[in-house]
C-alpha cells in the first residue's frame, strides 16, 4: 500500500495502483511499477562482476578517500555513487582500479608532472611532481598522496602533512611487489567547510626503483 505523505498532489511513497513513489535526497519521485527482468546473459554477467568489483574498490577506499573528498560535493548522488559512477568503465581488464582512474574530482588546479617509485626491499612509496602553480593553485595547497595496493585492496595515506611546494610524499607499502601492483594517487586540496575545495587527481603507477 502507497502512503500519501502531503495531499493527492504530495509526494508519496510506496506503490500506488501502476506507479512507485518515494524520495531520494530530499527529492520526490514517481515511476511506473515495472516487474524487473533477470535474464542471465554474458554481457549482463559481466557488467555484474564489474559492478560488484567496483563496490569493492569504493568500500576499501570508502572512509580514506570517498567520505572526506567526494561526500562534500555530492549533489543529488552520494560520493559513494559518484565515484563508482566516474570509475566503473575506466577499470582494468582485471576489473582492478588502475592509473586511467579516478581518485578525485574538483576546480582546484592539479599537480603536474607526478611520478611515482616503489622500492621493493623497504615497501616505501613515493611521489614526486612539479611544484609550478596555474590558476587558482596555491603553494601552499595540502596534498593528499595514498598508495593503493591492486591485489590486497588496502589505500595507505601519508600521514604527514604535505604541501604542494614540498614536491615529494612518501608512504610505507608491504615489501616484495613490483611497481605495477601498487597506484600512486596524489591531489591538491584546501580550505574547510564550504571553503573546501579538491583537485582532478592525477593516478600513476609506481615505477620499480
Amino acid at each position: 500500500m502507497g502512503i500519501i505523505n502531503l495531499g493527492i498532489l504530495g509526494g508519496f511513497s510506496g506503490k500506488v495502483g501502476p506507479v512507485v513513489g518515494g524520495n531520494w535526497k530530499g527529492i520526490d519521485y514517481m515511476r511506473g511499477y515495472v516487474i524487473p527482468a533477470n535474464p542471465n546473459t554474458p554481457s549482463q554477467q559481466t557488467q555484474r562482476t564489474k559492478f560488484g568489483a567496483m563496490v569493492d574498490i569504493a568500500r576499501s577506499i570508502l572512509t580514506t578517500i570517498i567520505h572526506t573528498y567526494w561526500d562534500p560535493f555530492a549533489v543529488e548522488m552520494s560520493g559513494f555513487n559518484r565515484f563508482i559512477q566516474a570509475n566503473i568503465n575506466l577499470l582494468d581488464g582485471s576489473n582492478q582500479f588502475d592509473a586511467d582512474c579516478v581518485g578525485s574530482l574538483g576546480t582546484l588546479e592539479p599537480i603536474t608532472d607526478l611520478v611515482g617509485y616503489y622500492d621493493d626491499g623497504t615497501g616505501e612509496t613515493s611521489v614526486t611532481w612539479t611544484q609550478d602553480v596555474f590558476g587558482n593553485g596555491l603553494l601552499t595547497d595540502s596534498i593528499f598522496f595514498a598508495a593503493y595496493n591492486r591485489i590486497s585492496g588496502q589505500l595507505i595515506a601519508t600521514s604527514i602533512s604535505t604541501t604542494r611546494d614540498d614536491e615529494t610524499a612518501v608512504v610505507t607499502s608491504p615489501a616484495g611487489l613490483s611497481g605495477n601492483k601498487i597506484v600512486c594517487i596524489c591531489f591538491p586540496f584546501r580550505g574547510t567547510g564550504a571553503e573546501f575545495t579538491v583537485a582532478d587527481s592525477l593516478v600513476v603507477y609506481a615505477g620499480d626503483v
